[in-house]
């Protein structure tokens, strides 16, 4: 069995997202003007990771900007329209989050993309074209059947932002109309990963050391979780939903035992020092990552007893979960609580 979510559920949970076609070639000169007012009033909220590094916040998952000499490294593109003010972005706002340290002549040498869910990779459109973009080697096939909610989204974008309080969301509004007009030339293969990679790889972004790690399904079958050693920083991407409730893609291949495994390598990985960017939530250390693992604990022990009890589907997915009532992303712990029903029951 598996949780099949409806176009609805989708949208509710962001994996619709927003699309940007900014770098391409349907960037206009009314697209570039809005690119240069952008850089004036940053859309994202940075935050600074120590000197070479900072993270953005808001429309889709938590991207990571790394740059070190003339390279930068940046890991997940957010949902679609949003990829282009992102890369846009990446460098001069996070260098004045942190401070002011990118290199002038740096330059984005590698994108990463986590794991499949387009609101980690629909920005990957405005990268595609002049950048490596990489991802585990399971991801490409299903970006490709994403392409619907991709565009689909492309048509929300200007009434999104016309409801947004953020005061740089009107430098955008036009260049995400012109790009809605031609949602009709977009392929699927322009949000494709452009390499991929099996169970681990490494490379340099300058001098800084990147591995890049699957150890298996989690909260799908291609999760990839990054660790900067010489920063003493990782990326989880969505294996961590810190303080959020989490959403478990069984049709992905999510499953908790993976999921709690993948976890716990990335604990070991750790001291009391690393800083932990999730793929939802703040920024976080070792104590998030054991906090996921004892989410998941609590939470399977206590649909295994409903389950027990006798309670059916729908009164499952409305147990109260007393303990993580402050936790964020409401609207994911029914489908949660319906996917660890699915996955007990099928174990069963």
């Amino acid at each position: 069995m598996s949780v099949n979510l409806t176009r609805r559920e989708f949208s509710m949970l962001g994996a619709a997202g927003l699309l940007s076609l900014a770098g391409g070639s349907l960037v206009t000169r009314t697209a570039r003007g809005a690119m240069r007012r952008s850089l004036a009033a940053p859309y994202f909220k940075w935050q600074p990771i120590g000197t070479s590094a900072a993270a953005a916040f808001g429309e889709g998952g938590n991207t990571l900007v790394v740059w070190s000499k003339n390279e930068a490294l940046l890991v997940d593109t957010k949902n679609a329209p949003f990829g282009g003010p992102l890369r846009r972005e990446a460098l001069a706002g996070g260098a004045e989050a942190a401070g002011g340290g990118a290199p002038a002549g740096a330059a984005l040498t590698l994108v990463v993309n986590t794991h499949h869910h387009a609101d980690h990779t629909g920005g990957n459109l405005a990268f595609t074209k002049d950048l490596r973009v990489l991802a585990h080697e399971k991801a490409k096939a299903r970006v490709l059947t994403q392409v619907d909610r991709y565009t689909g989204a492309i048509k929300g974008a200007v009434s999104q932002l016309g409801r947004s309080d953020n005061p740089a969301a009107k430098d955008l509004m036009q260049e995400f109309g012109e790009l809605a007009d031609k949602v009709g030339e977009l392929k699927a293969e322009q949000f494709a990963p452009t390499e991929s990679m099996g169970s681990e790889k490494e490379l340099k972004i300058g001098d800084v050391k990147v591995v890049m790690r699957h150890v298996g399904a989690g909260h799908t079958d291609n999760d990839i979780f990054l660790h900067f050693p010489d920063l003493n920083l990782i990326q989880t991407g969505d294996l961590l939903f810190h303080k959020n409730h989490p959403f478990m893609d069984r049709p992905a291949g999510a499953n908790t035992d993976g999921w709690i495994n993948s976890v716990r390598r990335i604990i070991d990985l750790c001291n009391d020092k690393t800083v932990v960017l999730p793929g939802h939530g703040e920024l976080t250390d070792v104590s998030g990552l054991r906090a996921q693992i004892h989410y998941f604990e609590v939470v399977r022990s206590a649909v295994a007893k409903a389950v027990k009890d006798g309670k059916t589907l729908q009164e499952i997915k409305q147990l109260d979960l007393t303990e993580f009532r402050d936790y964020g992303l409401t609207q994911i712990k029914p489908l949660l609580l319906g996917a660890m029903y699915e996955e007990q029951t099928e174990k069963k």
